[in-house]
């Protein structure tokens, strides 16, 4: 007959084993992630998607007719657009393949990479929709000048913070930071939060709670938006 110590310990043995399956699965993500990375040239990013003068395709709203805007162009070009037509300037992009969910666009860089992800998935077009104040006035109770605006050599994931009902933001982590540096970091544009959590290539849920997970998370925001995925970051904020 098992003994309390017993059952202590076989409960303990398997929640060990459990921890460790979980450490080598991590571990596996990572390595591959690694290798896909190293196998572009050190000159290579997320731009070679586009080539200057090319044409994106957007629909704005409803409209389902055409209207191109060039790929050098800026924000206050496609903010100009979007008054004509929809008569906002406080505008996001809803991609229906991309997981769902609008993510608002904000600057030129966040433009880019809209446009890496138009390019590179061969899409027929990106609708651009209006975000509502309220939405906006949710998300802007963050401190969002804390981003660092610099996101070269960053890992880029469209983030959730404010309730999967509202938009996603771009939010670049530098790639450098480990799991404090990066808590820190969210936690000065966020405030305190209770899970950190992202979707990775496979689409499954991950928690990140240790610095392998961290580091599965960077290398994933580092690799996946070459083609034009940006992983979906979930804050859950207290």
């Amino acid at each position: 007959m098992l003994t309390q110590t017993d059952e202590i310990q076989n409960f303990l043995d398997k929640m060990m084993f459990q921890e460790e399956e979980k450490s080598n699965k991590l571990k596996t993500h990572i390595e591959e992630l690694t290798k896909q990375l190293n196998a572009h040239s050190p000159s290579s990013d997320s731009k070679r998607q586009i080539t200057h003068g090319e044409d994106v395709i957007l629909h704005f709203g409803n409209n389902k007719f055409d209207k191109v805007i060039k790929s050098t162009a800026t924000i206050d070009d496609l903010f100009g657009m979007a008054k004509v037509m929809i008569g906002t300037d406080t505008v996001g992009y809803r991609d229906r393949d991309d997981q769902g969910g609008t993510v608002w666009l904000r600057t030129t860089r966040d433009l880019h990479y809209m446009f890496v992800r138009y390019f590179s998935q061969k899409l027929p077009f990106m609708q651009i929709i209006a975000i509502q104040p309220k939405d906006i006035a949710n998300i802007s109770q963050f401190n969002l000048r804390k981003e660092i605006i610099n996101k070269e050599d960053s890992a880029v994931f469209r983030c959730e913070s404010a309730g999967s009902e509202l938009p996603l933001i771009f939010l670049a982590i530098p790639s450098n930071f480990n799991q404090n540096d990066g808590f820190l970091y969210l936690k000065a544009i966020f405030g305190n939060f209770s899970s950190l959590m992202f979707v990775d290539e496979a689409d499954d849920m991950i928690t990140v709670d240790s610095e392998e997970s961290w580091e599965y998370c960077i290398e994933s925001g580092c690799s996946l938006p070459k083609a034009g995925r940006y992983p979906r970051l979930l804050v859950k904020t207290q």
